[in-house]
């Protein structure tokens, strides 16, 4: 299932695009990604694990400080969740591109 959330606006200040989680749970909650790290070697399935780092803003700034051990976990799976899914959807655009190109290269 896609999680749920929405670009809103690029803050000059921070030089990044601010996201805002619409999931139920953790909805209006705005943050933006500070640092993402792939993993330098695959995992034993050959999947790669992504670190990442990241800042709640506004009203919400230190929100996840309030929270339990367990809804920290789920806040900080419901991010990882988004990252994935904005990776994916970049992936699928980028790799639309150069099929498009390599098609009119071809012609």
């Amino acid at each position: 299932m896609k999680p749920l959330f929405k670009l809103t606006e690029f803050d000059s200040k921070r030089n990044t695009t601010i996201i805002r989680i619409e999931e139920p749970e953790f909805q209006n909650i705005d943050f933006y990604f500070n640092t993402i790290k792939p993993a330098k070697e695959p995992n034993e399935d050959g999947t790669y694990t992504i670190s990442f780092e990241y800042e709640t803003i506004n009203e919400n700034e230190n929100i996840e400080a309030t929270f339990d051990d367990e809804k920290k976990k789920k806040f900080e799976t419901v991010l990882g969740n988004i990252l994935n899914s904005i990776l994916e959807e970049n992936l699928l655009e980028i790799n639309s591109k150069e099929s498009n190109e390599i098609r009119t290269q071809n012609t």
